[in-house]
């Protein structure tokens, strides 16, 4: 009984619940953590745009990750990527 119980509440189809997320996981917010690219935003835009299949609220995601690599806290977030143009370099095929 209590096997089936869990079961509900995991996958059940309450409505109340349907739009909300899930607190906790891997990347948990944490008040006096380390700055992580992984902010509360950003997880929730990103749980939000794989559970509706919104393309637009990916990209919002997407920018989200992007400025927080600006402000340097990953490698990435070190380089500027310039393209061959901007160098005066020509492209390289890939075929």
């Amino acid at each position: 009984a209590e096997t089936v119980s869990r079961h509900a509440d995991g996958f059940g189809n309450d409505p109340v619940l349907r739009n909300s997320l899930e607190v906790g996981g891997e990347y948990m917010f944490r008040m006096r953590g380390e700055a992580h690219i992984w902010s509360p935003d950003a997880v929730a835009t990103l749980q939000h745009a794989v559970r509706q299949g919104s393309w637009q609220t990916f990209k919002d995601y997407s920018a989200q990750i992007d400025s927080e690599t600006a402000r340097a806290q990953s490698i990435r977030g070190l380089f500027k990527i310039r393209l061959a143009e901007e160098t005066g370099r020509k492209k390289v095929a890939l075929d």
